[in-house]
């Protein structure tokens, strides 16, 4: 009796454990992508035995068919027009969105992807090439998306990995998105509003952990707790939580608000949220054509380690950045402690070949893809 009612104790907890994993993922209908990762990543995609029902053609399509069909049972989605970029008539999906020729930009290529649940099926037209590529979206975040596909090597490698926004839309002149009918995954957007406020203008999960590694240590990806700790501490210590506003940079630029607020920085993040933007007032000076430069510059360690900057420009922040861009890259001037171009240029012979003596892509590359890929930016 004993035995049977431990028996049952552990069966129930298991249940449970269960039911708790099942709420907080993706359910699949056939096989979980994480496994599909774990068996193909690594090798190269052949014919399956020409079985054409589920696997319909090469290289990137029909890899990306194949597991589409794994995930969902879904035996074809279908076929691409003449342009290469979207599915006419999708069999077991449904479009969640497209963009043609016109309308591809970075920042509504990054609207539209944002969208994405895990297991979504992504086709795109290759910028200046006549080819398309296929592609199955694993996750996305502040930084870009994550993809599991066949062929972006040109030798049939199967790979998972991480694309930039400014990459994908740099490799990319058309694209759409589409999610199997019986995919039923909620997406793991972030609760990002607290007591009627909504956060998002000024708050990213990915992004606060990011640029606060002790935020990180302490919290790991309880994104609960890291949101209590940017309301309770994050907005009074000044942490910047966002791609779109620094809390530093809206203060010196707005003298009316420095009257009415003086040191109290949450009411600047407050401020913004609730008015700010609407009053079209700028909320970060690092952020240019959707690439984030807060990686590469600070505008206190420039002007510190630059005084004849620092003499010319003043607090000007604007005019200071705008320096960088235009000159202090191309002189190879440091300003960040995270990335000295001189030391990220002698220890990647690559780039070396790639790029030369022009230190500007060095910065790009780091800011892009380097911290994507853990290439140290300085010693």
């Amino acid at each position: 009796m004993k035995n049977t009612k431990k028996r049952f104790i552990v069966f129930i907890g298991v249940f449970i454990m269960m039911i708790t994993c099942m709420t907080n993922a993706t359910v699949y209908a056939g096989t979980s992508l994480d496994s599909l990762m774990n068996q193909y990543v690594g090798t190269r995609w052949v014919d399956m035995n020409g079985d054409s029902l589920y696997y319909y053609g090469y290289e990137c399509k029909g890899f990306a068919n194949y597991i589409f069909k794994e995930l969902w049972d879904v035996k074809h989605i279908g076929a691409y027009d003449s342009s290469k970029y979207y599915i006419p008539n999708p069999s077991g999906a449904y479009e969640i969105g497209r963009l043609d020729f016109n309308s591809m930009s970075l920042d509504n290529a990054k609207n539209l992807l944002s969208q994405g649940l895990p297991g979504d099926f992504i086709q795109v037209r290759r910028r200046g090439k006549d080819y398309g590529h296929s592609m199955i979206l694993v996750s996305t975040n502040t930084e870009g998306i994550t993809v599991f596909d066949c062929n972006s090597d040109g030798k049939c490698t199967i790979k998972k990995y991480n694309i930039s926004w400014w990459q994908f839309y740099n490799a990319n002149s058309a694209m759409s998105l589409y999610r199997a009918n019986n995919n039923k995954g909620e997406s793991e957007s972030q609760n990002t509003i607290f007591n009627g406020v909504d956060y998002s203008s000024v708050y990213n999960f990915d992004y606060y952990t990011l640029k606060n590694p002790d935020v990180k240590k302490t919290f790991g990806n309880d994104q609960k707790a890291v949101f209590e700790h940017f309301l309770a501490r994050g907005m009074l210590e000044g942490r910047r939580g966002s791609v779109e506003f620094d809390v530093n940079y809206y203060r010196s630029q707005n003298p009316d608000l420095q009257r009415a607020y003086g040191n109290d920085l949450k009411s600047y993040y407050l401020h913004y949220i609730t008015q700010g933007r609407l009053e079209n007032r700028k909320g970060v000076e690092t952020n240019v054509n959707g690439v984030d430069y807060s990686f590469v510059y600070s505008f206190d360690y420039y002007t510190s380690n630059h005084p004849d900057v620092k003499q010319k420009y003043g607090n000007d922040r604007d005019a200071t950045f705008q320096h960088f861009l235009g000159r202090g890259m191309l002189e190879g001037r440091r300003a960040s402690a995270e990335f000295d171009v001189n030391y990220y240029r002698s220890q990647n012979p690559d780039l070396q070949k790639a790029y030369g003596s022009d230190l500007k892509s060095y910065y790009f590359h780091y800011i892009t893809q380097g911290r994507l890929e853990n290439r140290k930016g300085a010693a």
